[in-house]
């Protein structure tokens, strides 16, 4: 399995929805943000946005969230992944001017593809293994079931 891990960031995002380090998921590839923390460089709290841009339309994952002067949130990380599929970039935007900073933290693949449902009917393929083995199933000596893409 081909995994790139890249770390972008963005200063002084202000009021325009604004990819975070001008990030967008290249063709046939898949991503994971393992990492996504806003800070306010402010002194004074501000609302933030942060959206899935599927080259289109604009899909939020937090809508005016509170980030307290000087303070940070963390949207993604531990057991909160955000996958992203190609063409799609996370944008943030705050209520104040040049007052957040952010980092986004990605796992990119390009293994194998599976089809996913993106909410509109109609599946998109991604880069993604998947793996199950019964172990009951390999105690019996019994042929493991595995999937391939079309």
């Amino acid at each position: 399995m081909a995994n790139t891990f890249l770390r972008k960031i963005s200063r002084n995002i202000g009021t325009s929805l604004t990819a975070v380090g001008s990030y967008t998921v290249g063709a046939n590839v898949g991503a994971v943000v393992a990492g996504l923390n806003i800070s306010n460089t402010s002194a004074s709290q501000v609302l933030a946005n942060i959206a899935i841009n599927n080259g289109t339309d604009d899909f939020y994952i937090t809508h005016r969230i509170p980030v307290a002067a000087g303070g940070a949130v963390s949207v993604a990380g531990g057991e909160q992944k955000i996958i992203l599929q190609t063409g799609d970039a996370i944008k943030v935007n705050s209520s104040a001017a040049s007052s957040l900073d952010v980092l986004m933290n990605i796992m990119e693949t390009n293994e194998v593809g599976v089809t996913v449902d993106s909410g509109g009917g109609g599946g998109s393929s991604y880069p993604f293994t998947f793996t199950y083995v019964n172990q009951s199933s390999l105690l019996n000596n019994d042929s493991i079931l595995s999937f391939k893409p079309d």
